[in-house]
């Protein structure tokens, strides 16, 4: 969440900027050969500077310039003069007001942003490259040690936050990191028309390869269509398909295309910014156009796109907007930064944060869903034309019994059977099946 609840930004900009010593959070001193000279903190080296610091002077400012005014108004509905103590507090209010107000525009030169201070998100939100740090700091310390798949969008801050925040799981090999991107602006009518060509597409070769499952035909479906993913330039050249802040020589140029259509993330493409040394070397030198050969190497990536995927925090965050409204979004589907974009604005912050761990807790333990185990099957032969089963299917399913003392198997019909409706919390749908062994 883009906000900090815990920030008084009248009490933390005057600890920062106000305070005895607070010169150093403004200035630092540099040393150049034999000078030293003194030059301006920029905005991430400041102790304020994890905030959106334009709001956060301007919340300051005018929290104390509405108290004044307050305090004004409600001596005047009595029709009372103002007290001593009440003039003191107000000439020292707005005193100190006149200073952030100077600090805001002639010192760090911020463009004004007149927001109203009764709005409790106002100055408290924090940048997104600040909370994308934050949060993955926090993700560090709250999982056990072992190995880490992250997953995300591509996002110019990650690129720019995870090396460092991960960097001791990156030297040790502890970390996988899949960044995917998709049409997000698809129509109804597109997205239909793309899953329904991928269960045709995938059906088709289920039918040509009898002998695999379904986990398995995925795989090999997958890795016989996988195919880079790259632009076009004007001249005609192949360019890269990352944003810029992925296009650095620190990452893999190779981008691959994935052919699987499901849910709503369709025309997806995938990077691996950070691989395990076993794939690094050898798939750094592959160009951006070009379709990876080595079969050891399509697996192994083919395993990663398949895997790569938002899905559950998809589901999660779509249940969540659909049960409380206070965190819907309030425009597009795109997201927005900013407390005019959140709903909840209204409320406290606290209030806020509240709400969300309650809907958490209830959707991972208490909110149960349909649940498959991976143990069970259907019992029914598969029909294969000219076989000994072709008959017997002509007539219904059928299922296959044993007869005592031999090695023999026959196919009698099989009895209506209704399975049971099975169901568990969502916590246990994460698990990974022995029928999907997890990738290495």
């Amino acid at each position: 969440m883009d906000f900090d609840p815990t920030a008084d930004p009248v009490r933390a900009i005057e600890d920062a900027c106000c305070s005895q010593g607070s010169g150093d959070n403004l200035r630092r001193t540099c040393q150049q050969a034999q000078k030293s000279f003194s030059a301006p903190l920029m905005s991430f080296q400041r102790p304020t500077g994890q905030f959106d610091e334009p709001a956060f002077f301007t919340a300051a400012e005018l929290r104390l310039r509405l108290f004044a005014g307050q305090t004004v108004r409600d001596f005047d509905a009595k029709k009372l003069p103002l007290s001593a103590k009440a003039r003191e507090a107000i000439d020292a209010a707005l005193l100190r007001a006149d200073r952030i107000e100077f600090l805001k525009k002639h010192w760090f030169n911020h463009v004004g942003k007149e927001r109203d201070c009764r709005n409790s998100f106002n100055g408290i939100m924090t940048r997104e490259t600040y909370t994308k740090a934050a949060s993955l700091a926090a993700l560090k310390a709250a999982l056990p040690p072992g190995k880490i798949t992250l997953v995300g969008e591509q996002e110019s801050k990650m690129a720019r936050v995870v090396p460092h925040i991960l960097r001791e799981e990156i030297l040790a090999d502890r970390l996988k990191w899949a960044v995917i991107g998709f049409n997000k602006a698809a129509a109804i009518d597109t997205l239909e028309a793309r899953q329904a060509a991928f269960k045709e597409s995938i059906e088709a070769w289920k039918t040509s390869h009898p002998g695999m499952t379904a986990w398995e035909a995925l795989h090999s479906w997958t890795e016989a269509n996988l195919s880079p993913a790259y632009g076009i330039a004007s001249d005609g050249s192949p360019k890269p398909w990352s944003i810029v802040y992925f296009a650095s020589s620190a990452f893999p140029r190779l981008w691959l295309r994935s052919p699987i259509q499901a849910a709503s993330e369709i025309d997806k493409t995938a990077g691996f910014p950070v691989l395990s040394p076993g794939y690094r070397e050898a798939y750094r030198r592959l160009s951006i156009d070009e379709t990876i050969q080595d079969p050891e190497l399509r697996a192994a990536f083919t395993r990663r796109v398949v895997m790569a995927t938002i899905q559950p925090a998809s589901a999660f965050m779509n249940a969540l907007r659909a049960r409380l409204s206070i965190v819907e979004r309030a425009g597009d589907r795109g997201s927005k930064n900013g407390p005019g974009y959140i709903n909840g604005a209204a409320f406290s912050p606290r209030v806020l944060i509240a709400l969300l761990n309650i809907w958490r807790v209830h959707y991972n333990f208490f909110n149960w869903r349909p649940f498959h185990p991976p143990t069970t099957t259907d019992g029914i032969l598969k029909k294969e034309p000219g076989g000994e089963n072709d008959a017997a299917m002509e007539h219904g399913p059928t299922r296959s019994l044993a007869v005592p003392g031999t090695d023999q198997r026959i196919s009698v019909p099989k009895r209506r059977y209704v399975p049971k409706d099975r169901s568990t919390p969502a916590m246990r749908l994460g698990i990974v099946s022995p029928s999907r062994p997890r990738p290495v």
